[in-house]
This record gives C-alpha cells, sequence and structure tokens, in this order.
C-alpha cells in the first residue's frame, strides 16, 4: 500500500508541475502578445519604440513573465504621454 500511495502521489505532482508549467508558457505568451500589440499601437503613431526584453537574467518563467510586464508597463506610459501630447 506504501509503495501505492507513493507512486500516486508522485503521479499527482508531476502531473501538477506540467500543469503548471503549460500555463506559465501561456502567460508567457500571453505577456509577449500584449507588449507586441502596444508596440505596434505606438509605431502606428509613429513613436520609436524599443519592444526589447533582455531575458538574459530572467531565468525562470515567473521572471521572464514579470520582465514582459514591465516592458508592457513602460510601453503603456509611453502610449499615455503620447496621447496626451496629441490630446493638446
Amino acid at each position: 500500500m506504501k509503495t501505492f500511495t507513493k507512486s500516486a502521489l508522485t503521479l499527482f505532482t508531476a502531473a501538477a508541475l506540467s500543469t503548471a508549467a503549460f500555463a506559465n508558457e501561456d502567460a508567457l505568451a500571453e505577456a509577449q502578445s500584449r507588449v507586441d500589440a502596444i508596440a505596434s499601437q505606438l509605431e502606428s503613431m509613429g513613436a520609436e519604440v524599443d519592444a526589447t526584453v533582455d531575458f538574459n537574467e530572467a531565468a525562470t518563467p515567473i521572471e521572464k513573465e514579470a520582465a514582459l510586464s514591465a516592458k508592457y508597463d513602460e510601453l503603456q506610459a509611453q502610449l499615455e504621454s503620447l496621447q496626451a501630447q496629441t490630446a493638446e
């Protein structure tokens, strides 16, 4: 019975980890899409855009997602600034 319990627990843990890995990949893809979309919008408005994100230091998917989120926030601020200038 102990072997069955250990095997079941191992299988459950592996399933949970693989699900988390897929979720992280989806979150990364979504974050990258957000950055690409706002960069395209800025470029269409004539702004110079640097949408590159340096992943050299970001080893984990969570760190990569955080780096993409920070880039998105930076581009969002640039967009808001450009919109405010346009409104004047």
